[in-house]
């Protein structure tokens, strides 16, 4: 799951809400909005080789040589019915 659903970056979320009367039906598209951001500020860093991650709302990003952003989901487990991030 992504970290967003699963209490990553709190204030930024909190700020969100406050500011739209609805933040949770459109909670993913948030976090995908939040990680655009962060890509535009960390372009040139993510352009410094394979290695070169961002811990991201939506999972880890990463850019192929095609210029292409990848994403990977956060590994997470269930705890007494609940989603945990491991």
């Amino acid at each position: 799951e992504m970290p967003w659903l699963l209490g990553a970056n709190p204030e930024l979320k909190q700020t969100i809400a406050a500011g739209r009367g609805n933040g949770a039906s459109y909670t993913r598209l948030n976090a995908l909005g939040a990680d655009a951001f962060l890509l535009q500020t960390q372009f040139r860093r993510l352009q410094a080789g394979p290695d070169a991650l961002l811990r991201g709302n939506t999972g880890l990003l990463s850019m192929n040589p095609q210029l292409q952003i990848q994403r990977e989901l956060v590994l997470s487990t269930f705890d007494e019915g609940a989603v945990q991030p491991r």
